[in-house]
C-alpha cells in the first residue's frame, strides 16, 4: 500500500493479514452483546438519584410510591415541570447505583435504553403537546456522563408520546456506539430546555429504565477506515456536546466602541463541516466585557455578543449575529426573532467570514464569496461594551450528529483595535500565549497542527481496548506500537500520525489490535511504564519521608505491559501497617493515581494494588520503597 495515495488499500490489507494473524482484529466477528439490564426500577425509592440538578424547573421532583409501571408498588421518579422557576430541569441517576461514585458503564454492549413514561394529568396545567412544542430543546434529552460530576454528552431525545396520557407508554432511545463518551458513561441523566416565556406547570412519571441488549448478536470490532492529510492551521474540534464550547480567547482588550476608525474581527477557515449529514456545527466569535474564566460568555456574561456560523443541510452555512444585554446566566435575547438583527448565508463554510463595526452600533457581516448585510444596533447596547472585551473565536457541536466534528482555521485577523492581531498558526508551534488563552472544555479540542504532522488515521467505533501499530512491509519485520494524539470525531477513531509514525518513506502498513487485560502494575515516583521489557518498567522508587504523601499509579495491563482501557475499581493494601490507606477508585482509560497515600514508618514497604471487580485478575504488588 502506498500511504501517500491510496489509503483505501489499507482497509484490504489490514482485512487479509487479518486472516493470517490473530492479532489483527479487523475481520473477527467482534464481541457478544451484553444481556438485557433494568438499571433503574425505583423499588422503594429514588436510589441513587440526584433530583434538582439545575435549572431551576424540578423543585417538585421526587420518589411517588403511588405510581409503579409493573404494578407492584414499587414507585417510581415523578419528574415536575415548573416553567415560572427556570427554563431548565436536570435529574441524574448513577448507573452503578452508587451516588457520586462507582465504576463507568460501557453502553455499546447494548443496543437501546428503555423507558416507561405516564403523563400526569392531575398535576399537569398544560398539555402534553404543549410541552413537547414547549420551544429550547423540545424534546426531552437523555443524557450520560464521562464523569461523576460533568462531562455530560447527549445519548438521545425523545418525545414524550400523547398515548401516555392515558397510561404507562414504552419509549425508546437507540444507543449510538460512536458518540464520545458512549464507552465509559457513570450516568443517565432527564433533561429539558423549555426556553422564555411558557407558563403553567408539566409532570410524569418514569419508570423501568432498562439497557436492552441482545447476546446473540455479535458486536462488531472496529475496521481501518484510511489515510487523510492533515490541514495546516488551527483545529477545533467539537469533542463533547453538544453545547460545550471549545475555544481561544484573547489575552488582550480587542474592544470596537471608542475606537477612531472601523474595527473588524474575522476568521479564514482552511476546512469546514459539511452539514448534509444534519450536523448543526458552529464556527463562533464571542465579544464579552470584562468576562471571566466561564468557556460560554454567551450563555453567562450579562452582555455578549455570539455571532456563529452554523453548517446547513445543503453543504453551506448560515452566518448569524446575535446579542443579549443586561441578561446574565441566560441566552433567551439571543434568539429572540425580534431581537436578531443580521443573517447572511453562503454555499460553503470555507474561507474568510468578517464582522465589521463601522462605528459602535453599525455593523457589516462579510461572507467568503463577498455578499454582505449591514444593520444597526441600538446606541444604548453598544454603550454596554466598552473596553475591556475580549474576543473568543471557537466552536460547539449544536447537535448530537456534530459531535466530534471539526473544522481548521488558516486565520484569525482583528483589525482596528488597540490591540490588533493577525495570526496565522503556521510553523507547528503551541498558541501564541501572547495573543491566546485555550478557553475549552475538552481537553485536546483546540490545537494548532504540528509541523510534522502527516496523516490522520481512522478506523471504526466502537473500538474500546483496541491499540493501533504498523510496520514498513507486510512480509517482514514485527509490527510496532503507535504512541499518538486520539480523538474522536464523526462516528470514528482519529488518530494523529507524525511524520516519525510512519513505518517508512514511501509505504505502510497500519492495524488494530486487541489489547487483553491481564493483570495491573503499580509504580511509584521514580518508575515508568515500559511495554515489552522483562519487568514492563524503568527506573527505581524515589526515597521518600515518613509521613509524607506518595503518589501511587496503577495501570490496568496485558500480559507485554501495555495498558489496556478498562475502567475497574481498584484497592490498595500496604505492608506498612500504620499507613494511611486511600478509599477504592475506579481506573480511567485503563489507569488512575492514588494522590492521599501516606507511609507513616521508617522503613522499606511494598503497596498491593487489588481489582475490586475482576476476580480473575490477580492482586499487584510494587517495588519497595524506603521510607526515611
Amino acid at each position: 500500500m502506498k500511504t501517500n495515495n491510496n489509503p483505501n488499500s489499507i482497509r484490504k490489507l489490514v482485512a487479509s493479514a487479518a486472516m493470517a494473524g490473530a492479532l489483527l482484529v479487523a475481520a473477527t466477528s467482534g464481541r457478544a452483546g451484553n444481556a438485557t439490564t433494568n438499571v433503574f426500577n425505583f423499588s422503594g425509592s429514588l436510589g441513587a438519584w440526584w433530583l434538582n440538578g439545575w435549572g431551576g424547573q424540578s423543585g417538585g421532583t421526587a420518589f411517588d410510591a403511588s405510581q409503579d409501571h409493573t404494578g407492584d408498588s414499587g414507585g417510581s421518579l415523578h419528574l415536575v415541570d415548573d416553567f415560572s422557576g427556570g427554563d431548565q430541569w436536570v435529574n441524574i441517576g448513577w448507573i452503578g447505583g452508587q451516588q457520586w461514585g462507582g465504576n463507568p458503564y460501557d453502553l455499546t454492549g447494548w443496543t437501546n435504553i428503555a423507558l416507561y413514561v405516564k403523563w400526569d394529568t392531575s398535576v399537569s396545567t398544560i398539555e402534553i403537546t404543549n410541552f413537547n412544542n414547549s420551544g429550547g430543546d423540545n424534546q426531552i434529552q437523555l443524557y450520560g456522563s464521562t464523569a461523576n460530576n460533568g462531562g455530560w454528552f447527549t445519548i438521545g431525545q425523545f418525545y414524550l408520546p400523547p398515548t401516555a396520557s392515558n397510561g404507562w407508554v414504552k419509549v425508546n432511545v437507540p444507543i449510538d456506539p460512536t458518540i464520545p463518551g458512549i464507552t465509559a458513561s457513570y450516568c443517565l441523566g432527564l433533561k429539558k430546555y423549555t426556553g422564555s416565556g411558557k407558563t403553567g406547570v408539566s409532570a410524569f412519571w418514569v419508570d423501568d429504565i432498562t439497557l436492552e441488549g441482545n447476546p446473540a448478536a455479535a458486536i462488531p470490532n472496529p475496521t481501518m477506515q484510511g489515510l487523510s492529510k492533515t490541514t495546516s492551521g488551527l483545529n477545533l474540534f467539537a469533542l463533547s456536546g453538544p453545547y460545550n464550547r471549545e475555544n481561544l480567547k484573547s489575552v488582550n482588550d480587542q474592544a470596537w466602541v471608542g475606537q477612531s476608525g472601523p474595527v473588524s474581527y474575522s476568521f479564514t477557515i482552511a476546512k469546514g463541516v459539511n452539514g448534509s449529514g444534519s450536523a448543526q456545527y458552529q464556527n463562533h466569535i464571542f465579544l464579552a466585557p470584562s468576562p471571566g474564566t466561564e468557556t460560554g460568555p454567551d450563555w453567562t456574561e450579562p452582555n455578549a455578543i455570539l455571532v456563529d456560523l452554523e453548517s446547513t443541510t445543503a453543504g453551506g452555512a448560515s452566518w448569524t449575529f446575535r446579542y443579549k444585554t443586561n441578561q446574565p446566566n441566560a441566552n433567551s435575547m439571543m434568539y429572540d426573532g425580534t431581537v436578531v438583527p443580521g443573517i447572511i448565508g453562503n454555499s460553503t463554510p470555507v474561507g474568510k467570514w468578517t464582522l465589521t463595526f463601522n462605528s459602535a452600533n453599525n455593523i457589516t457581516m462579510t461572507t467568503p464569496s463577498g455578499s454582505s448585510t449591514n444593520f444597526t444596533i441600538p446606541a444604548d447596547a453598544a454603550a454596554l461594551f466598552t473596553a475591556p472585551v475580549q474576543a473568543y473565536f471557537g466552536c460547539q457541536a449544536g447537535n448530537t450528529a456534530g459531535i466530534g466534528q471539526g473544522s481548521v482555521l488558516s486565520e484569525i485577523k482583528i483589525t482596528g483595535t488597540a490591540n490588533p492581531l493577525d495570526d496565522m498558526f503556521t510553523g507547528g508551534t503551541a498558541v501564541n500565549p501572547n495573543n491566546w488563552i485555550t478557553n475549552a472544555v475538552d481537553n485536546g479540542a483546540v490545537f494548532v497542527t504540528p509541523s510534522d504532522a502527516a496523516y490522520w488515521l481512522s478506523w471504526s467505533l466502537p473500538d474500546n481496548g483496541f491499540a493501533p501499530q504498523s510496520k514498513a512491509a507486510l512480509n517482514g519485520g514485527s509490527w510496532n506500537d503507535l504512541t499518538v494524539t486520539l480523538l474522536q470525531g464523526n462516528g470514528q477513531r482519529l488518530a494523529l500520525l507524525h511524520n516519525s509514525d510512519m513505518p517508512a518513506a514511501k509505504e505502510g502498513y497500519f492495524r488494530l489490535i486487541k489489547r487483553q487485560f491481564t493483570h495491573l502494575q503499580v509504580l511509584f515516583p521514580g518508575e515508568t511504564n515500559a511495554p515489552n521489557t522483562l519487568t514492563g518498567k524503568i527506573g527505581t522508587p524515589t526515597p521518600v519521608t515518613a509521613g509524607s504523601e506518595v503518589d501511587v499509579t496503577v495501570h490496568a495491563v496485558d500480559a507485554t505491559y501495555h495498558i489496556v482501557n478498562v475502567s475497574d475499581t481498584v484497592s490498595l493494601t500496604t505492608t506498612d501497617t500504620s499507613a494511611s490507606v486511600p478509599s477504592n477508585a475506579a481506573m480511567a482509560n485503563g489507569t488512575i493515581t492514588f494522590t492521599t497515600l501516606y507511609l507513616n514508618t521508617p522503613g522499606s514497604w511494598t503497596v498491593t494494588a487489588t481489582d475490586q471487580n475482576n476476580p480473575l485478575i490477580p492482586p499487584a504488588t510494587s517495588s519497595a520503597i524506603t521510607v526515611q
